[in-house]
């Protein structure tokens, strides 16, 4: 009996032994690891790398920790290249508008010196016109500013009602015939027999036709149609030689105005896709033999 106690004493002693050791041999992994972790992140925070962390240790429990902290460290790296990116593009955007603003009143300043000294009548009435028109482009470009501010506010005011697709965006064409007629573009429409409907802003839906319409009126060559499907799918396209794929694809970014453009800050598409998005539907921007289309799908009501 005494023999059988010390061997079962023994067996125990063995088996605490060897669990003693397997967790000293797991607290040295661990601790080796939270090392490695700790250099890691240190090297990883204070450099511009994109490394992530790496360990010796086949640890189920650090390698798991490891893989959690690589993916935050993913996240935390598309946010900085993110933020970096949007910084650089609210300084040049900034820069543009101030060039934007300054041209036309530079302009009118001129003029109104000019006219202080000037007899002849007429050469006073065409200046005049020359500061209306420049009059107004102050005024599309800081109604631009303001519109895009209210379409960012997720608490601007929204009056959900039925509207008619059909009769807004023709209303939105008849609005902008002296622009159609000026570049002798007679618009093509081909709308299906029934009126469509949909539950939205009626402000906001007309906001979106009306920059999508501009749009096609700036960069447009002698052509525009619009076709509406009975699913409430909309397509705007018109020819130009103007676009590229690369325009094409950042044509819906903040401040975006393509090279040959200096009468817009580029948010009218940035603009209307959030307005569309913000009603839940979809938009986007597609360049094909030198065709530029542009597709809204509106959530549509009987």
């Amino acid at each position: 009996m005494y023999y059988i106690l010390c061997v079962t004493i023994g067996f125990i002693g063995l088996a605490l032994a060897i669990a003693l050791g397997a967790i000293s041999i797991k607290l040295y992994f661990i601790k080796k690891s939270a090392k490695e972790i700790n250099e890691d992140i240190k090297d990883i925070m204070n450099g511009d790398t994109n490394a992530l962390l790496s360990l010796s240790s086949s640890d189920k429990d650090m390698c798991n920790l490891a893989i959690t902290l690589n993916k935050q460290l993913e996240l935390l790296r598309k946010k900085q290249l993110a933020y970096t990116n949007g910084d650089s593009e609210v300084k040049n955007a900034m820069t543009n508008i101030a060039h934007d603003l300054r041209t036309p009143l530079t302009a009118i300043c001129g003029y109104l010196d000019i006219i202080e000294s000037e007899k002849d009548e007429q050469k006073i009435k065409e200046y005049l016109n020359i500061i209306k028109e420049r009059t107004l482009s102050l005024k599309n470009l800081t109604e631009e500013l303001f519109k895009y501010s209210v379409s960012l506010d997720k608490n601007h005011s929204v009056y959900l009602q039925k509207v008619c697709l059909n009769s807004l965006i023709k209303e939105c064409l008849f609005d902008q015939y002296e622009q159609f007629n000026a570049k002798n573009i007679v618009p093509n429409i081909q709308f299906p027999d029934e009126n469509i409907f949909c539950i939205a802003d009626k402000k906001d839906m007309t906001r979106v036709f009306q920059n999508i319409i501009t749009n096609a009126i700036k960069y447009g060559e002698k052509d525009f149609s619009i076709k509406m499907d009975i699913d409430g799918t909309m397509e705007f396209s018109n020819t130009t030689s103007n676009l590229t794929n690369v325009d094409v694809e950042k044509m819906f970014d903040r401040f975006y105005t393509v090279k040959n453009c200096n009468t817009s800050t580029g948010l009218g598409l940035s603009i209307a896709r959030t307005l569309v998005e913000q009603a839940g539907g979809e938009i986007y921007a597609y360049l094909k033999d030198n065709v530029f289309s542009i597709k809204i799908k509106l959530k549509t009501i009987q």
